[in-house]
Parts: C-alpha cells; structure tokens; sequence
C-alpha cells in the first residue's frame, strides 16, 4: 500500500460519519500478558491471552444532531457502539479497522480565545478489533453489486463486517434497504454464496456488526450486494470486512 499522509480519514460510529468532527484518532491495541512459569525454567514463561483495543481521538467542538456532542455524550458506559475507522477516507479497497466499542471518556472545553475543541476515548466491546479493507461507500438509489476483492479463506477463522447506514431518503415511509456480502471462487461470481446478510434499515441511519464461519468452501473473492426499494429513495453506506486470525 506504501505509506501516505492522513488528510482526508473517515469516522463512522453507528449510524453516524463524524468525520467532520475530528482532527486526530488513534487504536492501541493489546494481548493481555499471562505467565505460565514451572519449576524448571530459568526465566518467566508468558503466553498471550485475550486482545483488548483503546481508541482515542479529538477534534472541535459542535453541538447538534449528528456531531460529537449528540451522539457520544448522552451514551458514556451504557451501551457497545459499531466503530469503523478509514485513515484512507472512503477509497474502496484501502485499509480500515474496525469493532464494537463503548465510550467512557468525553471532555469538551478550551481555553479564552481558543476554538473548543473536545477529545473521547473508549475501550473495545467484547470483540477483537479486525483489520479489513473497506467494500463498498457512498450514495445509491437503486440496486446493485461492487466491484469483488479477494480476502483470502480461512476455515479455521471468521469474517468480521461493519456496515453503517449514514443517511436516508425517499417519500414515505417505505424506503427499504438489504445489504449482504457474498463470496465465491471466482471474481465472475457465476454462483456467489450469501455469507452475512445485514438487517433491513427503514427511512433512518443505523448500524450493525456481524460475523460468520468461513465454513469449508475454497471462496477467496468478496463482494458487497444490495437492493433498494421504495419511492425515490437514497442511502448512504459502508461496508469493511476482514477476516480476524486470532
């Protein structure tokens, strides 16, 4: 991939793109450390135990709906929070990370003269955070399939996926939207294979984290598929999948 400048990253946090938001995040990440020493040994034995993963960032202030203020403020502690960061912004098949996570840090102020900023932390929720490759961003209004990557195959892990329902639109209230990744052996996808398929959204953002076994198929290619219903209707979304060796 080589290396590059972050000027143009992307944060989605549920149903939300806080990118605006921000001027810097970062992940830690983490193997608890347990010692296994016997008589015998001459030196400390450890092995690696459960991962654990911190994710920090800041950036300026804003109240309203949608930014910071709103959405991580009110929810400190009470509940896990599907996060995806993209230092690459929103170019399909670059890098991206991606968990649950819940905030227990958010501290907004500044000093006279100063443009208020805030900064936040939180702590991975029950999951591993995976390193995968972002599927499929941006606006559509009528069905369709991206272009596949491969992710390679594994039988003995799980695919990991993160989608995330920034915006809606239509007339009405029947705006429907199906998202699901599928695999096959080939780019051609002549018999793809449905592998996780995400819940319905309806007229408003959302998000979901899933995963599933890779089973026994040979599948190395991945793509995201979806259909689009309703009157007039719009969304904006992303898909980043990964496969979690651990």
């Amino acid at each position: 991939m080589g290396k590059f400048v972050i000027s143009n990253g992307k944060i989605l946090l549920n149903g939300y793109d806080l990118s605006g938001d921000h001027n810097q995040i970062g992940l830690t990440v983490s193997r608890e450390e347990r010692e296994t020493t016997t008589f015998g040994k001459k030196g400390v034995q450890r092995i690696a135990g459960l991962q654990s993963f911190d994710v920090s960032g800041s950036g300026y202030f804003e109240a309203g709906t949608g930014h910071v203020d709103t959405i991580i403020a009110p929810n400190l502690g009470t509940s896990s929070a599907e996060l995806t960061i993209l230092p690459q912004g929103a170019t399909i098949g670059s890098k991206g990370f991606i968990g649950e996570i819940n905030t227990f840090e958010y501290a907004p102020g500044g000093s006279i003269g100063d443009v208020m900023g805030f900064t936040f932390a939180g702590k991975g929720e029950g999951t591993v955070l995976v390193d995968g490759i972002l599927l499929k961003a941006g606006a559509v209004s009528s069905s369709g399939t991206t272009t596949p990557f491969q992710l390679g195959h594994s039988t003995s892990h799980l695919l990991f996926a993160n989608l995330h329902v920034t915006s809606t639109s239509g007339t009405g209230d029947s705006q429907e939207l199906e998202v699901v990744i599928q695999s096959d052996a080939t780019s051609s996808f002549g018999s793809p294979t449905n592998r996780i398929t995400f819940s319905t959204s309806f007229d408003t953002p959302i998000s979901e984290w899933k995963s599933t076994t890779m089973s026994s198929s040979t599948d190395t290619w991945w793509r995201v598929s979806w259909v689009s219903s309703g009157t007039n209707e719009g969304f904006t979304f992303y898909v980043t999948a990964g496969i979690s060796y651990l």
